[in-house]
């Protein structure tokens, strides 16, 4: 890690983020990550100064290990040859932590993410990039200093170690004292380092664990992970006594959860109408495209937060984004979880499905270029019938459609079929008890709001029995209907939304004859 004091104040220009981790929990006396699964197998960075690249790599690979990933190898290739820091570009010759790549910084390629070494494997060179077409299959949902920076004390070192996996930090080789495998003690092959001072770090390391009494030797150390290759001191790991080599500067904590592709596990369930606040800067997204029958739509490399819907009969299902502040969110409908091939709406700030079966979908809200922030999603599917309103026969009700919840583009059935219902509209309920006879609705409005009536069986706009249009008073009639429950719609033409008086009739009081109950049972 040469030229670590140029980097540094890099560093601490561009890269700051939280001093400490909140939760803590006691750690042990002894701790080892090899131990618990949480580490990958030892690399080699050869002759090229590109430990700071291995050693962020490392950091991103336990992460993923840990938090129930398989054992990943990614290229610290791309971080050496696709980083765009100014005004010196990293590379062999030093740099250092390239951990934001992994969260929110944009590389050469215009991406964000971890590229697999299988896509673009190590050269030990200042080679150019060329992963642009390699996927992004990771990303950090956090990264921060365990200490500001500076070099923390054992015990935050420890509690960062225990409560978030391996840490990344740099150190000095010219004053590092290594502790014998066996012994515990000093080691005789580095008689220098254990005496030595440095005031600068040279080199970056991974972090895996500790030992209070390494080998019972009263020797406290921590236990690193080298990129050295596996010839190095012990299988490519070693055991640095507290307090010597500066170890521990800058040492940084991530927070990863996941794995590839969309989090649909997790997915907030929605309700129809209700809108919901929430914000993509906690999500997990590793999407860079959506693509399927409804729309294609790339560069979506911001963080994703996904969301879940399910709908009881077919209609338009429309999602619409709001306050969202100049931040560039946008919204995918899915209709399974798979953002290659399951897309079936997109927009910008609003997305519709029309005539969408009915089923679970999946709801994505994902940022442009990087984009994050808060939002409200709003999610309209189908008539809205649990909410509606029951009707007396012969009995006026005054109503309007401003508070209705459209997304009925248009009515099909045995009456015909009525497009550009693009208006608010409200569902009302009326029951006959008693058949058959008519089953009306008659409507009353002011007629230059292109107001329309339609009475439909079952909650689906594709099961239209009757409809009406026209200036002044209208009724619609389902003649000579049998007993059961009638959905009555009033809905606007081309947007139209506004107040209304509407009076329905249909057959009951059964009498003595129950008849009735029988047909409503087997209806």
């Amino acid at each position: 890690m040469r030229r670590l004091n140029a980097a540094l104040v890099i560093c601490l220009a561009f890269f700051f983020s939280l001093c400490a981790l909140v939760q803590a929990a006691d750690p042990p006396t002894r701790w080892d990550w090899r131990d618990h699964n949480g580490v990958t197998a030892v690399r080699n960075q050869g002759s090229c100064g590109s430990c700071w690249a291995f050693a962020s790599a490392a950091t991103m690979e336990s992460a993923i290990l840990i938090n129930g990933g398989s054992n990943v190898n990614l290229s610290e290739q791309h971080l050496v040859s696709c980083n765009t820091q100014s005004p010196e570009k990293w590379g062999c010759g030093g740099g250092w932590i390239a951990l934001p790549y992994y969260l929110d910084r944009q590389d050469s390629t215009g991406k964000i993410g971890t590229v697999m070494e299988s896509c673009f494997g190590y050269t030990a060179s200042d080679a150019p990039c060329t992963c642009g077409s390699c996927d992004r299959v990771h990303e950090l949902l956090n990264w921060g200093f365990v200490a500001g920076g500076g070099i923390p004390t054992n015990q935050q070192m420890k509690e960062a170690i225990y409560n978030s996996g391996p840490i990344l930090a740099a150190l000095s080789t010219h004053s590092w004292c290594l502790l014998d495998t066996s012994s515990g003690q000093p080691s005789s092959a580095w008689p220098s380092k254990c005496g030595g001072s440095a005031s600068t770090c040279n080199h970056a390391i991974l972090i895996v664990g500790w030992d209070d009494n390494f080998r019972q030797s009263g020797n406290g150390c921590w236990i690193i992970k080298n990129s050295w290759g596996a010839g190095f001191w012990d299988g490519g790991y070693a055991y640095v006594k507290y307090g010597t080599g500066l170890i521990g500067t800058a040492a940084s904590w991530v927070d990863y959860y996941g794995s590839g592709g969309l989090q649909c596990d997790n997915a907030i369930d929605l309700t129809r109408y209700d809108p919901y606040d929430g914000t993509t800067a906690d999500g997990m997204s590793r999407v860079d495209s959506y693509s399927g029958t409804g729309c294609f739509q790339s560069d979506e490399t911001g963080r994703e937060k996904v969301h879940t819907i399910t709908t009881t009969a077919p209609g338009d299902l429309t999602a619409t984004l709001s306050n969202l502040n100049g931040i560039d969110l946008d919204v995918f409908v899915l209709d399974a979880c798979d953002p290659e091939s399951s897309c079936v709406a997109c927009g910008d700030v609003s997305a519709t499905y029309n005539d969408a079966p009915a089923g679970t979908y999946f709801i994505v809200v994902d940022g442009n270029d990087g984009a994050s922030g808060a939002y409200t999603l709003t999610v309209v599917t189908g008539l809205d019938c649990s909410s509606a309103v029951s009707l007396s026969p012969g009995v006026p009700y005054d109503g309007s459609t401003s508070g209705g919840h459209s997304v009925v583009r248009y009515y099909t059935g045995t009456a015909g079929s009525f497009e550009n219902m693009t208006g608010s509209e409200t569902v009302h309920k009326i029951t006959a008890f008693k058949g058959r006879g008519d089953v009306t609705a008659t409507l009353s409005a002011d007629h230059a709001l292109g107001l329309e009536v339609f009475i439909v069986r079952p909650c689906n706009p594709a099961g239209c029995l009757a409809h009406a249009s026209g200036p002044g008073e209208i009724t619609a009639t389902y003649p000579n209907a049998p007993v059961g429950a009638y959905f009555i719609v009033v809905d606007g033409d081309s947007g139209a939304s506004g107040s209304y008086t509407l009076t329905a009739n249909a057959l009951q009081g059964p009498g003595n004859d129950l008849s009735w109950l029988l047909e409503l049972l087997f209806d």
